[in-house]
């Protein structure tokens, strides 16, 4: 049988990470139920959890136009690939026509330290995404996490956010 030699393509991904001054199971809670995901990551979008079964389908409705919180938001699906009670929440979202080629994976991966929770989400599947609108997209996203990550810690910390 002849050996393969075809280079395997790089993968690209995206990381960002928070400490949080809570319990390890508080955070597992804001991470994983859809009422808690709602308020604090990409607010004014919906995300609909029914259970954290592997292969069961999370739906989240992305609110695509922030000046118009009423206008309509975009569906996108996601089969949870991974849900390690207290550890990592792994999400594999199924293509979407709004987004074509894009084929991405997003973990939510928690951490015991320092008294607290240290909050990652890491997502890739970014070689799928067409190379002149690639860096666009790795800007965007790493923004819109580091923000979501700023509410997630203010909402359990101070019960609050920092971004709309």
């Amino acid at each position: 049988m002849a050996e393969s030699t075809a280079p395997e393509q790089e993968t690209i991904s995206i990381s960002r990470s928070i400490w949080i001054d809570t319990p390890v199971e508080r955070a597992w809670q804001a991470v994983t139920s859809d009422e808690m995901l709602t308020k604090w990551y990409s607010p004014g979008s919906i995300w609909k959890i029914p259970s954290l079964n592997i292969g069961e389908t999370a739906e989240f409705y992305l609110l695509t136009n922030y000046e118009d919180p009423e206008a309509d938001k975009t569906l996108l699906t996601a089969a949870i690939e991974a849900a390690e009670p207290n550890k990592k929440l792994t999400l594999r979202w199924n293509a979407n026509p709004n987004f074509p080629g894009m084929l991405l994976v997003t973990s939510f991966i928690l951490e015991e330290e320092n008294g607290g929770t240290k909050v990652t989400i890491y997502e890739t599947g970014y070689e799928t995404v067409k190379e002149e609108e690639r860096q666009m997209w790795l800007d965007g996203v790493g923004e819109g996490y580091t923000a979501a990550l700023e509410n997630l810690k203010s909402l359990i910390e101070k019960g609050e956010l920092l971004h709309q």
